[in-house]
C-alpha cells in the first residue's frame, strides 16, 4: 500500500464518514493478481466462508515426515501466487505450508472486509487442523503485516491448536495504522474517527502458553518498529522479540537461514535464543 493510496483512500472515507476503511487495506495495487503459484507441489482446496463464498486455499509440501505445519497469512494487496515463492525456504526446510487466499484477489471471490477475512480465516485454519497430513504434527501460525492481525485473533481463539505464533511486520490496531500512514494534520481528526473491529494489543495478551515469535526490522517505513514493540510488551511469555533490518516483512528473503532456525527453535527444539 503506497502512502499516495493510503491518503487518497482516507481522505475519501472522512468525507463518507466511514469507519470501516477496508479499501485502505485491501487496495489492489498494479500486480498480476493472475500469476502462476510456484512450482512447488501443493494440493488446492477451497473452504466455504459463513455467507457461502468458497475460499481458495493451497497446501505445499504435504509429506507425512514434515516436522510441523505452517498456516501462513500473507499480507494484503497480494495474492497466494504472488507470495507462493516464500513457501519455498519452509517446505526445504521440512515444514508444511498452508496459505489462503484473501477475498477479491488472485482465485478468490467476493470483497474483502475484516470481518468476512478473519471468518475465512478461522474456516480455513479448522479444515487444515482436520487435514489428516496435518493431525499428530505441530502447527505454527506465521503472519506477516496485515496477516499478523489476523493470525493473533486466531491464536488467541485456537490457543489449544496452535504450537507457536510468529508475526513479522505487524501493526497495533487498524485505525493506528492508519493514523501512522497520513500526515500530521489529519492525525487528531483520524484518531477520533476511526475504530478497529479488533484490536491486536490486546487480543495478544489473551495468548498464554503458546510461544511468540515477533519479528521487525528497525528501518521498515510501512509499519513502525515501535508497534512491535508493542506486541512485544503485551504478550506473554514465552515471548520472544527479533529485530532486524531491511524493508517491511522482507525477513523471509533477506534472513532466511536465520528465519528458519529461529521457528524450528519454536516448534522442535527446547531452548531459544536470548
Amino acid at each position: 500500500m503506497t502512502k499516495s493510496t493510503a491518503l487518497l483512500l482516507i481522505l475519501s472515507a472522512l468525507l463518507t464518514a466511514s469507519c470501516a476503511f477496508n479499501s485502505v487495506f485491501f487496495a489492489v495495487e498494479k500486480q498480476d493478481l493472475n500469476s502462476k503459484i510456484t512450482d512447488l507441489e501443493y494440493e488446492e482446496f477451497y473452504s466455504k466462508s459463513d455467507d457461502g463464498t468458497e475460499v481458495y486455499c493451497t497446501f505445499f509440501n504435504s509429506d507425512e515426515k514434515a516436522q510441523g505445519t505452517i498456516f501462513f497469512l500473507q499480507g494484503s494487496g497480494d495474492n497466494v501466487a504472488s507470495w507462493s515463492g516464500w513457501a519455498r525456504p519452509f517446505v526445504k526446510e521440512g515444514y508444511q505450508v498452508f496459505m489462503m487466499e484473501y477475498r477479491g484477489f488472485g482465485a478468490a471471490s467476493g470483497k474483502a472486509t475484516h470481518k468476512n477475512v478473519l471468518k475465512d480465516a478461522q474456516i480455513s485454519f479448522i479444515k487444515m487442523t482436520n487435514l489428516e497430513a496435518v493431525k499428530g504434527k505441530k502447527v505454527l501460525v506465521l503472519g506477516q503485516s496485515y496477516g499478523g492481525q489476523i493470525a493473533i485473533n486466531l491464536t488467541s481463539r485456537f490457543q489449544d491448536k496452535v504450537d507457536a505464533l510468529v508475526i513479522e511486520g505487524t501493526f497495533t490496531t487498524f485505525n493506528e495504522e492508519v493514523v501512522y500512514q497520513v500526515p500530521l494534520i489529519l492525525k487528531p481528526f483520524l484518531g477520533l474517527l476511526t475504530t478497529s473491529h479488533y484490536k491486536s494489543k490486546n487480543l495478544i495478551r489473551e495468548i498464554k502458553g503458546v510461544p511468540v515469535l515477533i519479528i521487525h526490522s528497525s528501518e521498515d517505513t510501512t509499519v513502525p518498529i515501535k508497534m512491535g514493540r508493542k506486541l512485544y510488551a503485551n504478550a506473554n511469555s514465552p515471548k520472544y522479540f527479533w529485530e532486524i533490518d531491511g524493508e517491511h516483512i522482507h525477513g523471509i528473503e533477506d534472513h532466511t537461514k536465520e528465519y528458519i532456525d529461529r521457528i524450528k527453535m519454536l516448534t522442535v527444539n527446547s531452548s531459544y535464543p536470548d
